[in-house]
């Protein structure tokens, strides 16, 4: 058991924060699960547990037994004990929110659709919207504890840079926005964040291998290995969307030919049917987007699939069929126990989850795709955003 010297006040702050950052995550704990996740004797934990209620920042929440004995009773994080705006950045549109500590939003998630762009006004711009959304919200900035902040690509979480994106001078963009928010602000992969978010308060709970996809316009993964995400040597783990998979394809944004991203992702798609319209392909995309194919998105494709347009659902297969394919290498190495599948192209729900089981089934051992499950995220749109502010959590409570 662990015996604090209380005359060391950052330390008594960290085993505070180890209890906060605990019933943040797991919920209600009593004393008991409380003392088996931190090392600390009843009689530290007790004196802890009391100072944070006076805090104003947990309170007992009831029982988790009949008798209602002390030894069981529960602990929980009071919602207003922090405040977290989470922003989630995408290539084509950007969230954010306030959450507070029990990852209610304060207003709903706020869209704009803006472009991700390799410039600092792109930063500025992001800035400039979080500021109106506090403004409207009547929400004072000081009462912000973090900043969490998903994007898609190379992102070192320990440095918060991005070697993909926002890669500005020789300053990081957590280090700009750091400056701006006059906050801690913590950067994390997009889909690393939406892993985050489905092991924590998603289906990936309790679970101990599972793979997490994004499927966008571009395309991502996370991995849970042992019960936690996995990051790599510098945070740059599950970038599979870049293996190369065809010989001499087409050129990728990260500069290779032929990565899976370039024939199984919503850009991918989009590809596809513009083809094929071009080809002369009989379909309502082309009333919908009227002389402008290339305006053929993800979200008008999908739709017309849904609405039974036979074209639209081809296109849907064939790409499937393909991010089939790279789902079965990964599944091959890793042996999941559950593949989650997160993002925009889900909406497509069966149409793009019966391709991918058919791939599956033919480049798959049957022993590994027989103890796999395919899931579609419950958590939707919002896994990311939430999983920038659980990382914003994590990081500035446990540093």
């Amino acid at each position: 058991m662990t015996h604090l010297n209380f005359s060391k006040k950052d330390k008594k702050r960290n085993c505070k924060n180890h209890i906060l950052h605990l019933l943040y995550l797991r919920g209600a704990l009593n004393a008991a699960s409380l003392m088996d996740e931190t090392s600390l004797n009843i009689t530290v934990l007790s004196e802890l547990i009391n100072e944070l209620i006076e805090e104003g920042l947990i309170e007992k929440g009831g029982n988790d037994t009949p008798d209602g004995s002390p030894e069981t009773e529960l602990f929980v994080i009071k919602k207003d004990a922090f405040y977290i705006l989470g922003i989630d950045v995408d290539r084509v549109s950007t969230q954010m929110a306030i959450l507070n500590a029990r990852n209610n939003s304060l207003d709903g998630f706020k869209q704009f659709d803006i472009k991700l762009e390799n410039t600092r006004s792109f930063v500025d711009k992001i800035y400039t919207l979080a500021l109106e959304t506090i403004a409207e919200l009547n929400f004072d900035i000081d009462r912000l504890m973090a900043v969490g902040i998903d994007i898609p690509g190379l992102v070192d979480p320990e440095k918060g840079a991005n070697y993909t994106y926002l890669v500005l001078e020789n300053e990081s963009l957590g280090d700009i926005l750091r400056r701006k928010f006059g906050k801690p602000v913590f950067l994390i992969n997009d889909t690393q964040a939406q892993t985050l978010a489905e092991l924590w308060f998603g289906k990936a709970k309790n679970k101990k291998h599972v793979l997490v996809l994004h499927l966008g316009q571009g395309l991502g993964s996370g991995m849970v290995l042992n019960g936690k995400l996995y990051y790599g040597s510098r945070g740059f783990s599950g970038e599979f969307s870049h293996i190369p998979v065809v010989e001499n394809g087409l050129l990728c944004h990260c500069g290779k030919h032929g990565c899976l991203e370039t024939i199984a992702s919503g850009m991918a798609l989009e590809r596809l049917v513009i083809s094929g319209l071009a080809k002369g392909g009989q379909s309502v995309i082309s009333k919908k987007v009227g002389a402008h194919p290339e305006l053929a998105l993800t979200t008008i494709i999908i739709e017309a699939a849904l609405q039974g347009d036979q074209f639209a659902i081809d296109m849907i297969i064939e790409m499937g069929l393909q991010l089939g394919k790279g789902i079965a290498m990964l599944a091959q190495v890793l042996n999941p126990e559950m593949i989650i599948l997160g993002g925009k192209l889900t909406q497509a729900r069966q149409l793009l989850t019966i391709p991918l089981e058919h791939a599956l089934n033919k480049y798959c051992l049957p022993e590994i795709k027989n103890s796999l499950k395919i899931e579609i995220s419950s958590l939707g749109q919002n896994a990311y955003l939430i999983g920038s502010v659980i990382n914003a959590v994590e990081r500035h409570l446990m540093r």
